[in-house]
């Protein structure tokens, strides 16, 4: 009688453990529940991010005199681009006055 009590004690933790529902289902959605409301954090902050990119656009016209000249490369008519080549300094491309011919 004492055995049958051990193994029916025995039996029903293993169902509260490893069932369905059970000790360990409850620490994989513990832990899944971890990860969507991390997920959820960043998209919050992502979605505040995106707000204040919208206040800007809407409100502030220097922004978007910025914007057109970095991303479209537009420029006022009274206004010109002068581009130069970037290289390191102190590295000369080898070619031009004072440089040996090849």
């Amino acid at each position: 009688m004492l055995l049958a009590a051990v193994l029916a004690v025995a039996f029903g933790v293993g169902l509260v453990v490893f069932a369905k529902g059970g000790l360990l289902h409850l620490k994989a959605l513990n832990a899944e529940e971890a990860r969507l409301r991390a997920k959820n954090s960043a998209i919050l902050g992502e979605n505040e991010s995106l707000y204040r990119e919208i206040d800007r656009l809407k409100n502030d016209s220097g922004y978007i005199e910025f914007l057109a000249k970095k991303r479209l490369g537009m420029v006022k008519p009274d206004e010109f681009i002068i581009e130069f080549d970037e290289k390191p300094p102190g590295k000369a491309s080898g070619r031009g006055p004072g440089s040996p011919a090849r």
